[in-house]
């Protein structure tokens, strides 16, 4: 058998997922897989020969790819896409923050499961990372490559007013960048000095499981903490973690052992974004693209300055969002509908 003849085998037995809302639907291929993956298997395969040291060539793989984009095209009609770009902004990030912090009806197996969610989301959002930078990702099973300890260094500084603020350097486990650790992206999470909302705050969330777990040293409470300077004659100091704790998971699994997977916390993030009142709740990545803001064209040309608030409410509606689904009511609220008169009525009549 050809690879050509091998990767139209391959697309004919992927079970193609549903289709966002807005893309295009040809009738009978829903269930087909859009081309797009097709080319994603066909990477993954050839990929799997140049870590062997046994590359099939440039020859080859082109070739492969052209197949699949032309002739199997012809034979096997597929989408070309069926999930569109969308953006994840900052309106969105304050949905799902009202829900699970102001109005969640759902019950976590543990507490502290929504607190490092909420932190995870924050490092993810504000540093436009890949959630697979800071979690373990799901091209990388059983690897416990994610964020540890010993890739995260707790200082104290004096900000622009002359006080101390906490703060604390991410390293991002970044795509493409294994033999180059040296090189890999940094992100900072700070205090700030102006007022927000504290779901914003991504230190808020972050110091409540250091604290809990006791991982700074000299710093048991809160009190000490805050009690913390520089040095003399510096302008940052470093406050060590525990001896010991270095090579553990920053971002613990929340129901086993090792680095939280990137699976679970984007499937419970999406089952967030369900209850916020997203039929099509925004993934991880759409807030990585969520960072991708284009310049206001209009602006530059002809004023010379861009408006960044016209560009994010078009980037909103890439994300609907229904309120008022009953799932996204408050506790409260949803009470008294299900003890209202015309629902006991309905109820009686089933």
């Amino acid at each position: 058998m050809s690879l050509k003849a091998f990767m139209k085998e391959v697309a004919m037995g992927i079970e193609g997922v549903r289709p966002d809302f807005g893309v295009e639907r040809r009738p009978g291929l829903e269930t087909r897989p859009a081309e797009s993956t097709v080319l994603h298997y066909w990477k993954v395969f050839s990929r799997a020969f140049y870590r062997a040291d046994d590359s099939l060539g440039p020859k080859i793989t082109l070739s492969v790819r052209q197949y699949i984009k032309i002739d199997l095209q012809q034979d096997f009609p597929m989408p070309k896409v069926k999930r569109p770009r969308r953006f994840g902004t900052p309106t969105h990030y304050g949905h799902l923050a009202t829900q699970i912090w102001g109005q969640d009806w759902h019950i976590y197996p543990n507490p502290s499961v929504r607190v490092y969610d909420w932190a995870g989301l924050n490092a993810h959002v504000t540093s436009a990372s890949r959630i697979g930078e800071y979690f373990e990702s799901t091209c990388r099973p059983g690897t416990e490559r994610g964020l540890h300890f010993r890739d995260v260094q707790f200082v104290v500084f004096y900000n622009e007013d002359g006080k101390p603020e906490l703060g604390f350097q991410l390293i991002r486990d970044a795509k493409g960048m294994t033999d180059i650790p040296n090189q890999r992206p940094k992100h900072v999470i700070y205090e700030g000095i102006t007022p927000g909302p504290l779901f914003e705050s991504g230190m808020l969330f972050h110091l409540a499981f250091l604290l809990a777990k006791n991982a700074l040293q000299g710093c048991e409470t809160i009190a000490k903490l805050f009690a913390k300077k520089p040095y003399p004659g510096d302008t940052i100091s470093v406050i060590p973690w525990k001896e010991g704790i270095e090579d553990e998971p920053f971002y613990p699994s929340a129901f086993g052992k090792g680095v939280e997977r990137a699976g679970p916390i984007s499937h419970r993030i999406r089952e967030l974004g369900i209850r916020a009142g997203y039929a099509q709740p925004p993934r991880p990545h759409d807030f990585r693209a969520g960072s991708l803001l284009r310049v206001d064209g209009q602006g530059a040309y002809f004023t010379g300055h861009s408006r960044k608030n016209v560009l994010e409410p078009f980037q909103d509606l890439t994300i609907r969002r229904n309120p008022f689904m009953w799932q996204a009511l408050p506790a409260q609220r949803r009470a008294e509908f299900e003890d209202s008169e015309p629902i006991k009525e309905l109820r009686a009549e089933l």
